[in-house]
């Protein structure tokens, strides 16, 4: 219940800010002509919508996922009921470039800005893929498949990309994971805008316009070069699931995981006084790799504690060691998920491990 209390309070400030920007209801079918992508959703409002709508003067609307088939519905509008095919939506707010309608949860839209570009999808691929790219913080570098994006602090993530063309607006997307193209969604799909030396993409989420300009980046790095400081990364780009039975997803179980702990950590000197909780923080992805991993200290009393170093640097070693762990897996399909022991402190000693 809370979780929905909060959302529709964070829709209801949106669509305040909405009507700010000169938001009204339709007065007619024209003001929806057009075409517009896919922002998000009320029910995941961190999570891309790459959906296009196009609707025609003719009555006709086609609806394209990015990486999918195009679909021609019929659709009407009367008043702020919106019917598509046979599904109804109510239209909550709508101005020049932004759309709002409502089913079961709520739908953001962007009318797309129009952009001449004046190439091919090839020629964009090939301008895309021969170039290394900065926004000034991080760093893209393209193959034919898959770009590494290297983070300011050394991070690199790797995943699948793709250009899209629909009508005169193309699209940039990343999907997939470092594996696999085909296992996670489409990222947050971006417009480009401009070229003309540089690589100039817009988009939309939760949080407002975003808009990026990449220069080129002139680097002795390859493709390969990069990928190969990869780190931990996860498979999805968006969601862990919160499947936190540690003991469950471990080769030999609970009982291996404890018998790890107890006969590998070593009760530092002048230990005394250190006492209380410790939960250990992780996330083992689709591959059952596992990283991100969390040190989270709490008195006898349940409040905020500092374990010295000594402990926690162990601790977290430990748990760099464990090697044993499956992936989280539901209907076949493998995700990322947390996963949480909880130690009992006394004096610097582990006195009992639970899951």
């Amino acid at each position: 219940m809370k979780f929905h209390k909060y959302t529709n309070l964070f829709f209801i400030g949106l669509l305040a800010l909405f009507c700010l920007s000169q938001c009204s209801l339709p007065s007619s079918q024209e003001e929806l002509h057009g075409v517009w992508l896919g922002a998000y959703t009320e029910y995941m409002p961190n999570t891309p919508l790459p959906v296009i709508n196009d609707f025609h003067e003719d009555g006709s609307v086609l609806t394209k996922r990015l990486n999918k088939e195009e679909k021609i519905y019929s659709w009407s509008l009367r008043g702020s009921d919106l019917r598509v095919d046979t599904m109804n939506y109510r239209v909550l707010a709508l101005s020049e470039d932004s759309l709002m309608t409502s089913n079961n949860y709520r739908f953001v839209f962007r009318r797309l800005k129009h952009a001449d570009l004046k190439v091919t999808p090839e020629e964009l691929r090939k301008y895309i893929e021969n170039n290394a790219w900065t926004d000034g913080t991080n760093n893209f570098y393209f193959d034919g498949e898959q770009v590494a994006t290297e983070q300011e602090s050394g991070k690199v993530e790797t995943r699948c990309w793709n250009i899209e063309k629909y009508r005169h607006f193309y699209f940039l997307y990343q999907y997939g994971d470092q594996e696999d193209c085909n296992r996670s969604s489409i990222g947050r799909v971006m417009q480009i805008t401009k070229l003309a030396g540089e690589l100039h993409l817009e988009g939309w989420n939760e949080q407002g316009k975003k808009t990026y300009k990449l220069k080129k980046v002139k680097t002795a790095k390859s493709f390969s070069d990069v990928v190969a400081k990869g780190s931990f990364q996860l498979c999805s780009m968006y969601t862990i699931s919160s499947n936190h039975h540690a003991g469950k997803s471990y080769e030999g179980g609970g009982y291996t995981i404890k018998q790890h702990f107890l006969n590998n950590y070593e009760t530092p000197d002048a230990a005394k006084g250190q006492s209380g909780f410790i939960t250990l923080r992780f996330v083992v992805n689709c591959e059952g790799k596992s990283g991100r991993y969390e040190v989270i200290g709490m008195d006898n009393n349940f409040k905020p504690f500092d374990f010295n170093r000594f402990i926690t640097e162990q601790l977290t070693a430990l748990m760099k060691d464990m090697k044993g762990w499956s992936p989280y897996e539901v209907d076949g399909t493998y995700y990322d998920s947390y996963k949480i022991i909880n130690l009992k402190i006394q004096d610097g000693q582990i006195v009992s491990i639970s899951f």
